[in-house]
């Protein structure tokens, strides 16, 4: 059984490891030629900024989630529910700097509007430690089929700001 739950589960996150990357080069490619080396270069260089920022919001909580879940599913509740708080807590830290960024870069009112909507999901980020539920309790395509299609739909924002010709802080909120 263990065996076959680790055959499972590596299927399961090989199969969306490889459309994150695929979507993600793909995307890559359609952006970077929309929005031309100068605006490609700030799109970069905030992608950086929130990679770095986003680590600390997750807090490493995955793997002592998933460990703490399978050693005391009778404190499932109040486990999830802390470990949901604080990544609450520091998704809604990481809003701040990119809303002063946006506040500062976007002069376009239609863009600095789909910006701050698109800042309001950061917080839904908690829900990617429902991933470690799933995976203490040997389930592992549900969040991967979850995670999938969250980079399907990135992939479809990033189309449809190209489309409407967007500017460049959409697609900095895109990567959100």
């Amino acid at each position: 059984m263990d065996r076959k739950l680790l055959v499972l589960g590596l299927t399961w996150n090989t199969a969306e490891t490889m459309t994150r990357v695929l979507v993600g080069l793909i995307a890559g490619i359609a952006v970077a030629r929309y929005l031309q080396p100068e605006n490609f270069g700030i799109f970069v260089q905030v992608l950086a900024l929130f990679s770095l920022l986003n680590a600390f919001s997750g807090l490493g909580l995955e793997v002592p989630l998933i460990n703490e879940l399978k050693n005391k599913p009778s404190h499932q509740n109040m486990i999830m529910g802390t470990a949901i708080s604080l990544r609450l807590f520091a998704s809604l830290l990481l809003i701040l700097p990119f809303l002063a960024v946006g506040a500062l870069q976007i002069s376009d009112t239609r863009t600095m509007v789909v910006y701050s909507s698109l800042l309001l999901f950061q917080p839904l980020s908690c829900l990617i430690l429902f991933r470690s539920y799933f995976l203490s309790i040997g389930e592992p395509h549900v969040p991967s089929t979850f995670l999938i299609a969250s980079v399907l739909s990135s992939f479809l924002f990033k189309l449809f700001g190209i489309y409407t010709e967007m500017t460049t802080g959409f697609f900095i909120a895109t990567m959100l």
